[in-house]
This record gives C-alpha cells, sequence and structure tokens, in this order.
C-alpha cells in the first residue's frame, strides 16, 4: 500500500512540474512573439514608446489594457478597435491563436506592472 501511495504522489508531483514548465514555457513563447511583432510599436514595456510607434502613438498599457479581458485584448490584436478608438493591426492571420493568447497574456502581465 505505501508503495502505492509513494508512486502516486510521484505521478502527481511529476504532472505539477510539467504543468510548471508548460506555463514558463507558454509565458516565453508569448515574450519571445510579443518582441517580434508588437515591440516596435509598443516598446519593451509596453509604454507605447517603441520606434515605430512614436507617430502611431499607441496607448500605455498599464491604461489601455488594465482590467481587460483576454477576449477584449484578443480582438484588438485581431484587426479590432483599441480602448484609444483606433483600428489595431490584424495579426490574426500572421499568428496562430495559441500565439496571440500567449502574447495577450504577455500584455496583461505588461499592464499589470
Amino acid at each position: 500500500m505505501s508503495m502505492r501511495k509513494g508512486t502516486m504522489g510521484l505521478a502527481i508531483a511529476a504532472g505539477a512540474v510539467l504543468l510548471m514548465s508548460s506555463a514558463v514555457a507558454y509565458a516565453a513563447d508569448g515574450k519571445a512573439m510579443y518582441d517580434k511583432s508588437c515591440k516596435s510599436c509598443h516598446g519593451e514595456t509596453g509604454k507605447g514608446d517603441g520606434p515605430a510607434g512614436k507617430a502611431m502613438k499607441p496607448g500605455d498599457f498599464a491604461v489601455t489594457a488594465k482590467g481587460k479581458s483576454d477576449a477584449d485584448i484578443i480582438a484588438a490584436m485581431k484587426g479590432g478597435k483599441t480602448s484609444g478608438g483606433k483600428t489595431h493591426q490584424n495579426f490574426g492571420g500572421k499568428l496562430s491563436d495559441e500565439e496571440v493568447k500567449a502574447v495577450a497574456q504577455h500584455v496583461k502581465e505588461l499592464a499589470a506592472k
């Protein structure tokens, strides 16, 4: 019986490690995709101060994305209206749904800072 408990505990621990490592990889993927596709306008920290953003003046995520749902951020990324009333470039055709979700999560992390 104790051997069975030990094996089950090991399996649960291994599952937790895999889950945590996939969440870390997901976050890293979101940041990498943000760096590639978003940083030039939105800047390193999401303040809207990227070199290509000077003319467009994208908002600071701490204001424009704070408290927004994943669905709101994803809709904006796919070419919807932003909270500032501007139309965002459509990344829905350039990134998979999973990639868009990962970037949206990174945007939420930047908005919380």
